[in-house]
């Protein structure tokens, strides 16, 4: 389910997870990409630092760890601490 108003620093976290969620079928299988890469980058970077992390943390935390349910495989970091996943 995208968003389907602009993404402004007033989003919800909770719609913003949503969000990175339902872009993950959009990422074809074997790719790797980052929460940010989910997103417009004009629309991620209007976010603050606090609110991209709070993104990254509830994604990994009700998606990507979830082994039930997850469409995919946790990798490493980037230098940016970014975590890297790869598309199931």
């Amino acid at each position: 389910m995208p968003i389907s108003m602009p993404i402004t620093p007033e989003t919800s976290t909770e719609l913003l997870i949503t969000h990175a969620i339902s872009e993950v079928q959009r990422v074809h299988s074997g790719e790797e990409f980052c929460v940010g890469d989910l997103f417009p980058a004009y629309e991620w970077f209007r976010l603050s630092n606090h609110v991209r992390a709070n993104i990254g943390y509830g994604f990994y935390h009700q998606y990507a760890n979830s082994e039930s349910i997850s469409q995919v495989t946790v990798l490493s970091k980037t230098k940016k601490g970014q975590q890297i996943y790869r598309k199931n």
